[in-house]
């Protein structure tokens, strides 16, 4: 009776030794020995033609990807936990300059392990009057992947990653004009009189102004 009581006990002693041995060696698992790091991708393409401002949007199309790296990538990348394991990645507009304004489409993402098509989301950029003509404007883009836990261990890591996207702002020209005296004057015959003209660039860049006349009165010298 004594001998069963001792080998319960000393089987009680060793089940907590594993279970504490077990519970130090998860964290450290899911703490990077067992794991892969994510690798996030966003790219798009050169702009043919530039943003006008308070004129039509650009569209710019962005390519997100997601690939595994490290030391263990292509074991994590084989295990059967992996199989047909889809990563969620999240694409946000974190930052954008004065008199920029851009929204996201199709920004919720779902990137199946391993697979090498890439995710297209849309991004649409407008500009306004505040910004200078020829300079490159800027939309910074946060993307955060999900993690995927295994059985007892994170077998992927949480990712983010920030690009910026540019594009060049194109010419906008705009002029206001005015007559600050009026536009109807008496004149007696003979006399003359000077009509000042008040023109304000109301663009977004330098503007050459060209006056012309192109109706002139019978009999008038101007």
């Amino acid at each position: 009776m004594k001998k069963n009581f001792r080998t319960v006990k000393t089987g009680i002693i060793f089940g907590i030794l594993l279970l504490s041995l077990f519970t130090v060696f998860v964290p450290s698992a899911s703490a990077g020995l067992f794991n892969a790091d994510p690798l996030i991708t966003v790219t798009y393409p050169e702009q043919d033609e530039n943003v006008i401002p308070n004129t039509k949007a650009l569209r710019i199309t962005l390519k997100t990807t997601f690939e595994l790296y490290g030391p263990l990538a292509s074991i994590v990348k084989a295990s059967p936990l992996l199989q047909d394991s889809v990563v969620p990645i999240t694409l946000n507009i974190i930052g954008t300059e004065l008199g920029v304004d851009a929204t996201l489409e199709n920004n919720l993402i779902d990137i199946k392990i391993g697979e090498n098509q890439p995710w297209e989301s849309y991004l649409t950029v407008t500009v306004n009057e505040d910004i200078q003509f020829n300079t490159v404007g800027n939309v910074k883009i946060k993307a955060t992947s999900g993690e995927i836990s295994g059985l007892f261990f994170t077998l992927v890591e949480e990712g983010e990653r920030t690009v910026d996207i540019g594009f060049v702002i194109g010419y906008w020209p705009v002029l206001s004009l005015t007559t600050p005296e009026g536009v109807n004057f008496e004149i007696p015959p003979l006399n003359h009189t000077r009509i000042p003209i008040d023109i304000t660039n109301l663009g977004n860049g330098p503007t050459y102004v060209a006056i012309d006349i192109i109706e002139i009165p019978k009999n008038w010298n101007i």
